[in-house]
């Protein structure tokens, strides 16, 4: 079992879990263009056993034959160059510790490396790299010294004739058109973009699955036969209208369109990661659902069970992960209990208020009233939004006169009386006050 298990932080919505897909897809198509549909049920699509993902045959009680080991890369930025993958070649590095186990850190917060390196899970059979750039300067006379050596021989993946890389948006593209060949779905587009929900469905279906009932990621078992993904795709279940696959599908999609934009460092991604992560893995769906609304209680009370009112697009991409991804070294915390992302050194919460300076009083209006149904109580603490900035009390101080709110809940009184400390402070404010 893998130690660097990446399926937490990504789901089945991600380039990973599309990218086994698609592999998987394609070996099935050749077992049948083949004759060999009968081996559908030994035939295994697994992921972080062996690097992300792998592709193997399990007879009865006979060892594992691994076929294919794959490792996926989503780099953007230097994603053309080879020394960005020199890790894929030389192992993953590790880094120097002090002697109560915590990382060593250089004067740029950079880790430091021991020079020793952890192997890859690679077999001796084909071994894949996969990456969203081109890799201009790959080597054509097979000399990886660059990069410390190729000694697993690991080849990149071909997506199509001579084309060596895939996009993150392009990769449901590459399923679709296996999907509709005449081995699967004979043409019917429509069934195919019903059967790859199905297949994401269900794969980020086991990956929580997984977690939220195995110890330790050494005992996660992540893995469908190619009988299962055949039964998936012929599937006629519809789960295109659950609003927490929908909901999961676009935060996931919108963070690695975020990625792509950013100019983190590999560490630094994994730090963002760990984060995703605990949001992924904490929140049933009905949570995550209201982790979302939680993001969002700017938005009018009759509107907060409403999830496609509550579900802000413009203010994740704004405010929440512009935030999130635009500060080096600098992370916050999920408090699981609240559902809420805090800065805990400032008390600085994440949100995705997105309303302009002049709407503030109502933003105020309705954060209270939520907070209200929601049965929250915070203190002095401070909401990140896009443009506004002040005090709960400085921007509505009509709704703070309590001799009005009788019928206000107890928890709720205690907030006005107590909190008028609280206060909205945009993002260029928050990250100069988090990066001092």
């Amino acid at each position: 079992m893998s130690n660097r298990n990446a399926t937490a932080s990504w789901s089945g919505y991600s380039h990973q879990g599309l990218v086994g897909i698609l592999i998987a897809v394609r070996d099935m198509r050749n077992l049948i263009l083949e004759g060999r549909q009968n081996e559908f049920d030994i035939h295994y699509l697994e992921y972080e056993n062996n690097e992300d993902v792998a592709i193997s045959k399990q007879i009865g009680g006979e060892p594992k034959e691994l076929i294919s080991v794959h490792q996926v890369k989503a780099y953007y930025s230097q994603g053309h160059l080879l020394s960005t993958y020199k890790s894929v070649f030389t192992g993953a590095p590790i880094y120097e510790h002090d002697a109560n186990g915590k990382l060593l850190k250089d004067s740029e917060g950079n880790k430091i490396e021991t020079g020793s390196y952890e192997p890859g899970q690679w077999c001796d059979s084909s071994n894949f790299l996969h990456t969203v750039e081109n890799i201009r300067n790959w080597p054509t006379d097979n000399d990886f010294s660059s990069v410390g050596g190729n000694p697993n021989d690991i080849k990149r993946y071909e997506y199509s004739r001579n084309i060596f890389f895939c996009g993150t948006d392009q990769i449901s593209d590459f399923i679709i058109t296996e999907l509709v060949s005449d081995n699967f779905l004979a043409g019917n587009n429509g069934s195919a973009g019903m059967s790859l929900k199905r297949l994401t469905f269900e794969l980020d279906l086991k990956i929580r699955t997984e977690h939220a009932t195995k110890d330790s990621k050494n005992d996660y078992e992540i893995q469908f036969s190619f009988k299962d993904i055949f039964d998936i795709i012929h599937d006629s279940k519809d789960i295109s209208q659950n609003e927490s696959y929908i909901c999961r599908n676009m935060f996931y999609e919108l963070y690695y369109e975020a990625l792509k934009k950013s100019s983190l460092s590999d560490d630094e991604i994994s730090e963002i990661d760990l984060l995703i992560d605990q949001i992924y893995h904490s929140f049933s769906d009905t949570d995550f659902l209201l982790f979302l609304r939680r993001l969002s209680l700017n938005r009018n009370s009759k509107n907060q069970h409403i999830t496609h009112s509550t579900y802000n697009e413009d203010g994740l991409k704004q405010v929440f992960f512009k935030l999130l991804l635009g500060i080096p070294n600098i992370y916050p915390d999920l408090v699981k209990e609240d559902f809420t992302i805090l800065y805990s050194s400032v008390r600085y919460i994440l949100s995705t208020i997105i309303d302009e300076s002049e709407d503030a009083k109502d933003v105020v209006k309705n954060i209270l009233t939520n907070l209200d149904s929601h049965k929250l109580l915070w203190e002095k603490t401070s909401i990140i939004n896009k443009e506004i900035n002040g005090t709960f009390y400085d921007l509505n101080p009509d709704f703070f006169d309590i001799r009005k709110k009788e019928d206000k809940e107890k928890d709720f009184t205690s907030f006005m009386q107590y909190n008028g400390s609280t206060a909205l402070v945009c993002r260029e404010t928050a990250k100069t006050n988090l990066t001092k």
